[in-house]
C-alpha cells in the first residue's frame, strides 16, 4: 500500500522539468509537447495520491489503461510515454528517484527504427582503403567517409565540425552536441591523421579559395561543399553514389554499423558515450546485429499490446 503523500509540489515540478528540458537543449517547441505528455500524467498521480519516487510499471500499466478509456490512440499514449521517460530521466537526474521506471516501456504496434542492413566492420575498413582519390573532392570525401566510420558521425555534426576541433598532435576530435545527440571526445585512427592532415593543410583551402566559392572568409566549418556549401546532406549523398556499395546506400547505414560493432568490443555506457546518445536505450539497440533478434527483444521487453 502506497503511502498517499506527494513529493514534491506539481507547479514547482513542472518549473524544474522545464529547466531541465531547456538544458538539454531541447528545442521550444518540444519542450511544450514534452510538457503536455506529462501533464495528464501527474494529474493523474495526484489524483491518485502516488509518490513519483514509487510509480512502478504496474502503476504505469494503470495509466496507460486509464488513457485507453479516454480513447487514445496508440501514437497518442506512445507519444505520452515518451514525455513520462524524459520526466523521470529529470527526477533521476534530480536525485528525486534511483531509477526511470517508465525506461525500456513502449507500445507493440508503433514501429521503432531499427538498426538495418549492417555491414561488418571489417568491410567498412576495406571500403575506406580502397577509396580511389581522383581529384579534390575525393580527397575531401575520403575524409568524410574517415569520419563517419571511425567516429560514427551524423550529418548534422558533420555540418556543425570546425577546424578547431580536430587535434592532430593528440589524435582526437571533439564532436559537437546536437538535439539528438550529445558532445564527445573521440581518439582519431592513424590512417585518418595522414588524410585528415592533408585536407586542413592543403585541400580545405583548395576548395574554398576556388573559382565557385562566394565569400570565403565567412565559412569556417571543416567540411564544406564544393561551392560552399554549409549543407552536406547533398555532398554525402553524392559519395555515397560513388562508393557503389551493394548494401550501403546512406550514411546512417555506416553509423549504424559502427556503432554495432562498437558494442561487441566495449561496455553498453561506453558505447552511449561514443555515440553520443542522450540514452542508454537508443545504444541498447545495436547490441543485437540481426533484425530478427531485434524483433524478438522487442516482444519480449516491450509488450504492450494496446488496440488502437
Amino acid at each position: 500500500m502506497k503511502t498517499k503523500k506527494y513529493v514534491e509540489d506539481p507547479a514547482k515540478a513542472r518549473r524544474n522539468f522545464n529547466d531541465y528540458l531547456k538544458e538539454k537543449q531541447f528545442s521550444e517547441s518540444t519542450i511544450k509537447i514534452y510538457e503536455n505528455g506529462t501533464k495528464d500524467f501527474l494529474e493523474w498521480i495526484t489524483k491518485h495520491h502516488y509518490q513519483l519516487e514509487n510509480i512502478r510499471y504496474a502503476d504505469l500499466m494503470s495509466y496507460i489503461k486509464h488513457s485507453q478509456k479516454k480513447g487514445k490512440s496508440k501514437v497518442n499514449v506512445q507519444g505520452q510515454l515518451l514525455a513520462i521517460r524524459h520526466y523521470f530521466n529529470y527526477l533521476v537526474n534530480d536525485g528525486k528517484i534511483k531509477s526511470n521506471p517508465a525506461q525500456g516501456v513502449y507500445i507493440r504496434g508503433i514501429a521503432r527504427r531499427l538498426p538495418h542492413d549492417l555491414t561488418s566492420y571489417d568491410e567498412l575498413i576495406k571500403l575506406y582503403e580502397c577509396y580511389q582519390i581522383k581529384d579534390v573532392r575525393d580527397q575531401r570525401n575520403k575524409v568524410i567517409l574517415g569520419l563517419l566510420i571511425f567516429q560514427a558521425v551524423t550529418i548534422e555534426e558533420l555540418e556543425l565540425l570546425h577546424p578547431h576541433h580536430i587535434s592532430l598532435s593528440e589524435g582526437k576530435i571533439k564532436i559537437p552536441g546536437t538535439d539528438h545527440t550529445n558532445e564527445r571526445i573521440l581518439k582519431l585512427e592513424a590512417v585518418q591523421v595522414f588524410e585528415l592532415q592533408k585536407y586542413l593543410v592543403r585541400t580545405r583551402n583548395r576548395i574554398l579559395y576556388g573559382p565557385k566559392v562566394n565569400e570565403p572568409e565567412k565559412i569556417t566549418q571543416l567540411i564544406i561543399g564544393m561551392e560552399g556549401s554549409t549543407k552536406l546532406a547533398g555532398e554525402v549523398g553524392y559519395m555515397m553514389r560513388r562508393l557503389k556499395h551493394e548494401k550501403i546506400k546512406q550514411a546512417s547505414q555506416i553509423r549504424a554499423s559502427t556503432i554495432a560493432e562498437w558494442t561487441k568490443r566495449h561496455d553498453v555506457r561506453i558505447v552511449q558515450y561514443m555515440s553520443g546518445h542522450r540514452y542508454v536505450s537508443s545504444t541498447e539497440r545495436y547490441q543485437s546485429t540481426h533484425l530478427e533478434e531485434l524483433q524478438e527483444q522487442l516482444k519480449v521487453y516491450h509488450p504492450l499490446n494496446i488496440p488502437a
